[in-house]
């Protein structure tokens, strides 16, 4: 939800005073009346991740994380985190989001 108050924010230059998330099976609303200091937070949190992933695109480096998930997936032979190894990865550099 934040996400959203943070695109307003930035966009049109509103602080939202309330974000409402309505839950379609009960009708339970979830509110959060963030402040500019929190959206600021999750636009730090946004940008860390994409500099996360622009950097492992660069560098081709993406470490497997391990979860219970992964009794499920059908590239365990792709895996090294199960003794797979992945396919070439193409070398790509991408821009930043300001670019």
């Amino acid at each position: 939800m934040r996400f959203y108050g943070l695109v307003l924010w930035r966009n049109d230059g509103v602080l939202p005073r309330q974000l409402k998330l309505m839950f379609l099976g009960d009708g339970r609303p979830v509110i959060d009346e963030p402040s500019a200091d929190v959206l600021t937070a999750t636009e730090n949190k946004i940008v860390a991740i994409w500099n996360d992933i622009e950097d492992r695109l660069n560098t081709g480096v993406f470490e497997p994380k391990t979860s219970k998930l992964c009794d499920w997936c059908d590239f365990q032979s792709l895996c090294p985190a199960f003794g797979g190894e992945p396919p070439l990865f193409p070398t790509i550099t991408v821009g930043s989001p300001e670019s």
